[in-house]
C-alpha cells in the first residue's frame, strides 16, 4: 500500500486508476497500490482489498488478474487431476497383475512367506534378471458367459410385462433383449441369481441358457478378385438374383483358394471353417470384387502368417479382418436397422441426418451437397456429450472413423470377435479392420 507524505500541493501524478468504473487520477497522497501482475495502478477503495488485508498480503493482485488467474488454476488443476488419475488407473492395474503372477508362482514353489514380505519387488527383480522366457505379444482374454433366461411372451404384451416384472422383484437383470420372433432374452449377473429367478418364472415355461459372450466367428474380406470370373453373376436387383449361380460363384472361389494355396486347404479338409458369405463389387476398383468369408480362428493365424495375402488364380490378392456393425440410417443409432420395431422412429416419417442433425433424410442435406465440412455434426456424439457429460467432438458425420461412438460400437464387435485380440489395438492405428 502506497500513501503519499507531503502537503497537496506537493502531490504528484502516479497514473490512472485501472478500475473501469473510476479511470480517474491517481495522486501521490491517494492511499493506492500496484498490481504485481499486470502492474497497473488502483486505487484502494476501487478494489476489493481493505486496508488490512492489503498489508498482510504477500502478493498484490487487482481482482480482474486474479480472476483470470482463477480461470488458468482451475483448468489447470482439471488436466492433472485427470492425468493423475489416468497414471494411478494404470498403476493400480500393474500391482494387481503383479500381485496375481507373484501369487501364481509362489503356490507352485511353495515359498508364500517370502512372497508377503515384499511381492512387487521380488516379482520384478526376478523378471528383471533371470528371466529369458520369450512371451506371446498379446494374451486372449478369459471368455465372459451370459447367464440367461429365454421365455415366450404371451399375447397380451402389457399384462405379460407387468407379471414379469413382479415375479422379479427381488431378482437383479442386467438387461434385456429382444429377438426378431419376439422372445425375451434376460440376462443376468450370474448363475446363482439366473437359478433363482428361474423358481420365480417357472409359469412363463423359460428356458436356462449359458451363452459365450465372444460368440462371433471371426470374418475376413478378400480384395482384388476378378469381376468377371466370380461376380459375374450376381445382379444389383435382390428379386431377379439366382441363387444357383450365386453358390456355383461362391464353390468356384472356395476351389480357387484351395488349389492355390495348400496351408488353408490342409485345414478346410479336416473341417475347419471357411464359408463364403457373398461377393459383390468394389466401389473403389473397377472391374474388381471382394468377397466376404467367415473362417476359423486356426485359418486366420494362417492367413496372418502369411501377411494376409491369398492366391487366387494369377494374382495375390490382399486380406483384412473385417468387423460389421449394424447401424440405423433413420435414427443413426447402433444395434438396429432402419426397418427395425427397435427404432425410436419406426413406422414415423422421421429421419435424423447423418450430416447435420437435420430432421431430413441425409441424401437432401443442404450441408452435404456444399461440402463443407465444418459444419457436420453428429447426433450421437451430441447425445453421448449431453447425457453421459462427455466431452466427444461432434465435427464429422456419424458415419465417419473419427466418431469416438462409432470407435466405441466397433471395439464392443472386436472384443467380441474370437481371434481379433490383437486387433482390437491396432485397429485405429492402422484401420486394417475393414467395416463396411
Amino acid at each position: 500500500m502506497t500513501k503519499g507524505g507531503g502537503t497537496a500541493a506537493d502531490a504528484t501524478e502516479v497514473g490512472t486508476c485501472g478500475n473501469q468504473n473510476c479511470k480517474q487520477i491517481i495522486f501521490s497522497d491517494n492511499v493506492y497500490f500496484a498490481c504485481e501482475i499486470c502492474a497497473v495502478n488502483f486505487h484502494l477503495k476501487c478494489s476489493s482489498y481493505t486496508k488490512t488485508n492489503l498489508n498482510s498480503s504477500i502478493l498484490k493482485v487487482c481482482d480482474i488478474c486474479t480472476v483470470s488467474m482463477r480461470k488458468s488454476f482451475s483448468s489447470i488443476k482439471d488436466a492433472i487431476s485427470f492425468d493423475v488419475l489416468a497414471r494411478l488407473n494404470t498403476l493400480e492395474k500393474l500391482f494387481n497383475n503383479l500381485e496375481k503372477r507373484t501369487v501364481a508362482s509362489s503356490k507352485v514353489t511353495g515359498n508364500i512367506s517370502s512372497i508377503e514380505s515384499s511381492p512387487i519387488c521380488q516379482d520384478t527383480a526376478q523378471h528383471t534378471h533371470n528371466d529369458t522366457t520369450t512371451y506371446a505379444p498379446h494374451k486372449a482374454q478369459s471368455k465372459k458367459v451370459n447367464h440367461q433366461i429365454i421365455i415366450t411372451p404371451d399375447k397380451d404384451s402389457v399384462t405379460f410385462a407387468d407379471k414379469l416384472k413382479s415375479s422379479l422383484k427381488l431378482i437383479p437383470v442386467k438387461r434385456v433383449n429382444k429377438t426378431t420372433d419376439g422372445r425375451e432374452i434376460l440376462n443376468f449377473p450370474s448363475k446363482q441369481v439366473r437359478d433363482k429367478a428361474l423358481e420365480c418364472l417357472k409359469d412363463f415355461n423359460p428356458v436356462a441358457e449359458d451363452r459365450d459372450e465372444r460368440h462371433i466367428t471371426p470374418k475376413i474380406t478378400i480384395f482384388g478378385l476378378n469381376s468377371i470370373d466370380y461376380n459375374s453373376t450376381l445382379t444389383t436387383d435382390p428379386d431377379n438374383k439366382d441363387e444357383q449361380q450365386e453358390q456355383d460363384g461362391k464353390d468356384k472361389l472356395l476351389s480357387a483358394i484351395k488349389d492355390k494355396n495348400p496351408h488353408i486347404k490342409d485345414l478346410i479338409d479336416q473341417g475347419k471353417c471357411f464359408e463364403v458369405l457373398f461377393i459383390k463389387n468394389d466401389p473403389l476398383k473397377d472391374g474388381e470384387s471382394r468377397a466376404v468369408v467367415k473362417v476359423d480362428v486356426e485359418i486366420l493365424s494362417k492367413i496372418r502368417q502369411n501377411k494376409y495375402r491369398l492366391f487366387v488364380d494369377f494374382s495375390s490378392c490382399r486380406i483384412s479382418d473385417r468387423v460389421h456393425i449394424v447401424q440405423c440410417y433413420k435414427c443413426q443409432k447402433y444395434g438396429h436397422t432402419k426397418d427395425s420395431k427397435f427404432c425410436e422412429f419406426y413406422r414415423r416419417e422421421i429421419e435424423i441426418c447423418m450430416y447435420c442433425t437435420g430432421n431430413h433424410r441425409s441424401n437432401q442435406c443442404e450441408i452435404k451437397s456444399s461440402k463443407n465440412s465444418q459444419a457436420f455434426k453428429c447426433s450421437n456424439c451430441v447425445h453421448a456429450n449431453k447425457s453421459n457429460q462427455h466431452k466427444f467432438d461432434t465435427n464429422h458425420p456419424t458415419t465417419s472413423d473419427k466418431c469416438q461412438v462409432r470407435q466405441r460400437q466397433i471395439n464392443k464387435v472386436v472384443n467380441r470377435t474370437i481371434g481379433f485380440e490383437s486387433a482390437a489395438k491396432n485397429y485405429f492405428k492402422t484401420n486394417a479392420i475393414v467395416t463396411s
